[in-house]
């Protein structure tokens, strides 16, 4: 996806079948117009 930069997923040492996942983005932009405007969003 354009504008995509990584992603990041941690799970919880507390409780171990919780997870975190941290996607970073080269701007607000390219995540909310660019990837929540995509038909692949809308999947």
């Amino acid at each position: 996806m354009p504008g995509f930069v990584d992603l990041r997923l941690t799970r919880s040492i507390e409780t171990p079948n919780t997870y975190l996942l941290l996607v970073h983005w080269e701007s607000v932009e390219a995540h909310e117009q660019g990837f929540r405007g995509s038909p692949d969003y809308a999947r």
